[in-house]
């Protein structure tokens, strides 16, 4: 029986690949659609809400019942008010899930237990989906489906705008993103074929599956069928190249060529990667110029637009969620700043809510889907990340077209502990990637503060500093990042550095940065057990501490 529901499933997705590829979308295409969705977004809210938010099944349902919100409630205030407004409204009667719930699968409100599984947070099973897992930026990573009808409807437009406005129509495209089992390097190899601008490499950071059981075999059959069929349409797609970050060189030389042969060349990867990039073509001796950097997964910061940006390429960024399928943010083509996006207002709404951590108050961000193609239903979710919000006209593109609403500065309100301690792990960003290489050199990849265990089973805070950099006074460092915690604009607070100092709770460990389970590396990060641990994911890096 499991054999032949798996055939009818990959029957129904080679009849959604071949349609997938069989129409093709325009930037003109693309513009229309983002345009006509802007201006249908209390049509579709409430087309959500009428379908799937108050559905038997949905917690969604049972949260707005618990706060005595009908339909025709939320209608009105829709109607009279409009959907931010009414969001803010459901929030303050209870009608949120926080990250911890969301996760957790139950919320109680006023005495009552509301419970849920991830599947009542999806409305169908997506046609043609390809099993994929997030980048494990708070965890191993989850595991969600990624239907080729959302990257039609939702992804490939995206990259369809950004990319002309960036480049134009003619450069060449590189990939060096997350294979198997992440979603990223598959919905961007996806949505650039529906686009028409298939890339000239796909630089897979992790392997390409050989397995034949599980979701291996599912994404094997489901990536090589592609690829043929691609062809068969007169798209040609390129296959994953396992190129790990120790490969750099054969990205830069990959690079080089495009520009010299093309003049420029857009290059989708992560900041992390176009940092080694730009570290890589200063030890040999080369430049950037003529590469433009389109740069997910992680935030964009500005020591990492900086290297970048030195280095001679060009820095653009994007916000994705593996919980709403893929894209969240575009890039901005006037920006204030490198990481200066614009929300897609088209299918997703959003409200801020005030959290407290450590003292300060972040607007951490919470999402309802304006569409039901992506792997979770969301209304009021919030998901672990805050930013700058801001409504404002730039004239770029993505402006015209009606999303006004611009994302700067978004980080994970990801708590680090140590000695009894809490600290914002997103404090300590500049200090990372900017004070440490200043004062000791090296770049901004090269400098990591993680969580972990020691050999007693306490958890101390271990700062990782690449033996690239070279021989350094580690009680220096130890010493320069306490002092830079201190500072207000950190928002740390001063007793902090003390504390770690008598508990001698900071420890420098000669070894590289540790990336996620699907690899990427951020400036820091909570390991949940022995710093040796991260040696099963990558082993050829040696331990120490």
């Amino acid at each position: 029986m499991a054999l032949l529901a798996g055939l009818r499933s990959y029957g129904h997705s080679l009849r959604g690949l071949k349609d997938y590829f069989a129409h093709p979308l325009s930037v003109e295409q693309s513009r229309a659609m983002i345009r006509e969705r802007v201006t249908r977004r209390e049509e579709l809210f409430l087309d959500m809400a009428r379908t799937y938010f108050y559905a038997s099944v949905s917690p969604y349902r049972a949260l707005l019942d618990l706060a005595r919100c009908t339909y025709r409630d939320l209608e009105l205030m829709v109607r009279q008010q409009g959907i931010e407004p009414a969001l803010r409204a459901l929030r303050a009667s209870g009608v949120y899930l926080s990250f911890e719930e969301f996760h957790g699968g139950e919320a109680r409100r006023e005495g009552h237990l509301v419970r849920f599984s991830p599947s009542d947070l999806q409305a169908s099973p997506p046609v043609g989906a390809l099993a994929a897992r997030s980048g494990g930026t708070r965890s191993a990573g989850r595991w969600f489906n990624l239907g080729l009808v959302h990257l039609a409807q939702q992804s490939a437009p995206q990259y369809a705008i950004s990319l002309d406005m960036l480049a134009g129509p003619d450069p060449p495209v590189l990939i060096w993103l997350l294979g198997f089992p992440s979603g990223a390097g598959g919905a961007t190899w996806f949505s650039l074929a529906r686009i028409r601008r298939p890339p000239a490499r796909w630089f897979s950071l992790t392997p390409f599956p050989r397995g034949l059981i599980g979701c291996q075999r599912h994404h094997n059959l489901f990536v090589r069928t592609a690829h043929l069929l691609a062809r068969r349409a007169g798209i040609p797609l390129p296959l994953p190249e396992f190129t790990p970050t120790s490969r750099v060189a054969k990205v830069l030389t990959a690079l080089r060529a495009m520009v010299q042969d093309h003049g420029r060349c857009l290059v989708l990867t992560t900041p992390s990667c176009a940092v080694r990039l730009a570290a890589e073509a200063e030890r040999r001796g080369e430049s950037l110029r003529g590469a433009i950097f389109l740069m997910g997964g992680e935030p964009l910061t500005p020591a990492k637009a900086g290297e970048i940006r030195r280095a001679g390429g060009a820095a653009h960024n994007y916000y994705a969620l593996a919980e709403v399928g893929s894209v969240a943010a575009a890039p901005c083509g006037r920006p204030v700043s490198a990481d200066d996006m614009h929300f897609r207002s088209d299918i997703l709404a959003l409200i801020t809510a005030p959290r407290s951590l450590n003292g300060d108050t972040v607007p951490t961000l919470m999402f309802t889907s304006l569409h039901p193609t992506g792997p979770r239903l969301l209304l009021n979710v919030e998901l672990d990340d805050f930013a700058l919000v801001e409504e404002r006209k730039c004239g770029c593109p993505w402006d015209e077209l009606g999303c006004r609403v611009h994302l700067r500065e978004v980080r994970s309100f990801t708590k680090l502990t140590g000695e009894g301690t809490t600290l914002i792990g997103s404090n300590c960003v500049h200090v990372i990637e900017h004070v440490l290489p200043a004062a000791f050199g090296g770049m901004s990849t090269d400098y990591q503060l993680v969580e972990a265990e020691d050999e007693r089973g306490l958890t101390r805070l271990f700062l990782l500093v690449s033996p690239r950099v070279g021989p350094v006074d580690e009680p220096a460092v130890v010493h320069r990042f306490a002092e830079a915690l201190r500072s207000p604009q950190r928002g740390a607070r001063s007793s902090l550095p003390q504390i770690w100092a008598q508990a001698d709770s900071i420890k420098v460990v000669r070894r590289d940065p540790v990336p996620t389970a699907l690899g990427k590396l951020l400036p820091f990060q909570t390991l949940g057990a022995s710093i040796r641990g991260a040696e099963a994911r990558r082993p050829q890096v040696p331990g120490g501490g």
